[in-house]
C-alpha cells in the first residue's frame, strides 16, 4: 500500500513540474512575442551559458584533432626512420621487374646471320657476333621458369638472374644455369619479393665470380660504344619503360655492329637479342635508379693471370 501511495505521490510530482514547464515554456513563447526585450533580458543569461559551453566544447574539439594528428605524424615519421635505418644502401626497393609486354612496341627487324644469330652447340643457344660467343639463357624457359628466384618464379621475375648467368658464363667459361644463379643470388638476398632483384646484385655477383665491375652510370652515346668496343666484356643495363619492358627489366649489351649498333642479349626476348640497337635509344631508355651503380654496368673478366692468382689464393 505504501508502495503505491509513494508511485503515486512520484507521478503527481512528475505532472506537476511537468505541467509548470509547459506554462513557463508557453510564457516564454508569448513574451518572444509581445516584449521581445523582456523575452532576451529573461533568456540572455542562459543563452550566454550555453554559447560559453559550445564554444568550448568547439576549441577542445579541434585540440583534440590536432593533437591526434600531430600523434600520427609522429608515428609515420618514427616507422619510416625506422625502416630507412634498417635498409642499407644496398637495398633501395627495386621497380617492378615482371616479365611481360614492354610499353613500346615497335617492328623489331631481324640482324643478318652475319651480324648475330642464335646458334645452337651441344643442345645450348649462343649469341654470336659480339665481343665473345655468349652464351643465350631465357627465363621463360621450361627448365626452370617455375624455378624460385626468392619467393617468386624464374620466368616472371627472373631477368636479374638469368642475364647474370649469361655474364658469368660466357665471361668465365663455366657455365651456371639461371635456375642455379637464381638460388646463390636468393641466398646472398638479393630477391626483392614481388619487384624481382635488388639492383645490388650485378656489383655482388661480379665480386663473387672473379669479374671486374665498373659503373658507367653518366656515360654518354659515345662513351658507351667505346667502352663496349674495347674492353672485350659485357655491359649490364637496367632498363626502364619502353622498347624492353613497362617496369624495369635487365639485360647485357655484347658488343658493337659494323654500322654502330649496339647487340643485346634479352633474358626474356629473343627477337630484342636478334636486333641491333641505337646506342642513344639504350641510354634513353636506361632506368632513373643510380644506386648501386645502376643502371649501367661493365663486367670483364681480369687478366689471366690474375685469375689464376686469384683461383691459388
Amino acid at each position: 500500500m505504501k508502495q503505491k501511495k509513494g508511485r503515486k505521490a512520484g507521478l503527481f510530482l512528475l505532472l506537476a513540474l511537468l505541467a509548470v514547464f509547459c506554462v513557463l515554456t508557453a510564457e516564454l513563447v508569448v513574451c518572444s512575442i509581445v516584449d521581445r526585450p523582456l523575452f532576451d533580458d529573461l533568456t540572455g543569461p542562459f543563452r550566454s551559458y550555453f554559447r560559453e559551453k559550445q564554444q568550448a566544447a568547439g576549441v577542445y574539439a579541434m585540440a583534440v584533432r590536432e593533437e591526434l594528428a600531430d600523434q600520427a605524424r609522429q608515428r609515420q615519421e618514427k616507422e619510416r626512420e625506422a625502416s630507412e635505418a634498417a635498409m642499407t644502401p644496398e637495398e633501395v626497393l627495386p621497380e617492378r621487374q615482371e616479365a611481360g609486354e614492354a610499353k613500346l612496341r615497335g617492328a623489331f627487324v631481324q640482324a643478318d646471320p652475319s651480324v648475330t644469330e642464335l646458334v645452337e652447340v651441344r643442345s645450348r643457344e649462343y649469341l654470336t657476333g659480339g665481343n665473345l660467343e655468349l652464351l643465350y639463357f631465357n627465363q621463360s624457359d621450361p627448365l626452370w621458369a617455375e624455378q624460385p628466384f626468392g619467393e617468386d618464379p624464374i620466368g616472371t621475375y627472373g631477368c636479374g638472374p638469368t642475364a647474370l648467368a649469361m655474364a658469368v658464363s660466357s665471361l668465365r667459361g663455366e657455365v651456371i644455369t639461371p635456375a642455379e644463379m637464381a638460388v646463390w643470388a636468393s641466398e646472398q638476398g638479393y630477391a626483392c619479393p614481388g619487384s624481382g632483384s635488388y639492383h645490388s646484385i650485378v656489383r655482388g655477383t661480379a665480386e663473387a665470380f672473379g669479374l671486374d665491375c665498373v659503373s658507367l652510370a653518366d656515360t654518354d652515346a659515345e662513351g658507351l660504344l667505346r667502352e663496349l668496343g674495347r674492353s672485350g666484356g659485357l655491359m649490364v643495363g637496367l632498363m626502364g619503360p619502353g622498347h624492353f619492358t613497362r617496369g624495369g627489366h635487365f639485360i647485357l649489351l655484347h658488343g658493337v655492329a659494323a654500322g654502330g649498333g649496339v647487340l643485346v642479349a634479352d633474358p626474356y626476348s629473343r627477337e630484342r637479342s636478334l636486333t641491333v640497337w641505337d646506342a642513344q635509344t639504350i641510354l634513353d631508355e636506361l632506368s632513373w635508379y643510380r644506386d648501386s651503380g645502376a643502371p649501367l654496368w661493365l663486367l670483364t673478366a681480369p687478366p689471366a693471370e690474375e685469375a689464376e692468382t686469384a683461383a691459388a689464393g
